[in-house]
Parts: structure tokens; sequence; C-alpha cells
């Protein structure tokens, strides 16, 4: 049952996005600078706490006599995690043309594009199923393992001392 005196966290959903977004092209500069495997591994690592982060607060709000005072946290940290996605999304974008040969780089960006608003509607899809079902911090445990994947595969393709490609 929701709290009357809680904050609506519907009415801060669009900053997420928004922060996501300003970000992006920031995720692009650093990677220019510092390398897109690097950028994307930190990034990565930081949407798994951000994940982890927001799981946590959800689950204490829950069970919290005012949750209201879980919600700062909550914000903070789901604010983070789409810093932390919109730096790994310009850093990602950066690395396509390293890997693979110019003339296959343009259909790998569209094509990346395309799985990304993918992402756009999947993901609210999964928060549905668990809101509805009373549990959405086991769809945010779910995207932090599924970020340590992408995290493992960046490495070893991308980021390691010895890998294939270093971009």
């Amino acid at each position: 049952m929701l709290n009357p005196h809680s904050p609506n966290p519907l009415a801060y959903a669009f900053l997420g996005p928004l922060v996501g977004s300003i970000v992006r092209p920031i995720g692009g500069m650093l990677s220019d600078k510092f390398r897109g495997s690097r950028v994307t591994q930190w990034a990565t690592v930081l949407m798994i706490l951000g994940a982890l982060g927001v799981a946590h607060f959800v689950k204490l709000a829950q069970s919290a006599p005012d949750p209201a005072v879980h919600f700062m946290p909550f914000l903070i940290l789901f604010l983070l995690l789409f810093v932390a996605s919109g730096l790994g999304n310009g850093s990602t974008f950066q690395m396509v043309p390293f890997i693979f040969e110019p003339k296959l780089a343009g259909p790998v960006l569209g094509w990346t594009s395309a799985a990304a608003a993918y992402g756009a509607f999947i993901i609210p899809a999964i928060f549905k199923i668990q809101v509805d079902a009373g549990k959405v911090e086991v769809a945010l445990y779910g995207f932090a393992f599924f970020y340590l994947l992408c995290l493992v595969l960046n490495w070893y393709y991308y980021a390691r001392t010895n890998a294939e490609v270093k971009c």
C-alpha cells in the first residue's frame, strides 16, 4: 500500500532519461581521451552499484514505517544509474569504429541503436511485471547480474591487457 505522505516516484521518473542523455556526449569525450573500453568498464561498475543500491533502498522502504526517509538515497542512486548508463552509451558508440572495419561500422551502429531502443521497451516491461508482483528489487538484481555479465565480456574482449581489440 502506498504511503500518502511519500513522494510520488513517477513525478521524478523523467530525470533519469534526462541526465542520461545529457551525459552521453561526455561518455564519448572521455572515451576519446581514455579509451572507450575503459570508460565502458567504469560506467558498467557504476551501473552495477547503482542497481544494487536502488534495490537496497527499495527493499528498506518496503518495510519502513516512513518510506519517505529512503527516497533521497533512492533518487541519488537512481540518477547515478542513469548517469552511468549515459556515459556507457557514449563510450560504447565510440568503440564501434575501432572494433569493426569502416564498411561495417555504420550498419553496426544502426543495429546497436535499434538494440538500445529495444531496451527502452523491455526495461519498463520488466519493471511492470516486478512491480505488479510486489518485488521490484528482483528486476534490479536481474539488471545488476546482466551488467556484471556485460562487464566481464567488455573486459575480456576489449579492456584487458592482451585483448584482441584495443578500443
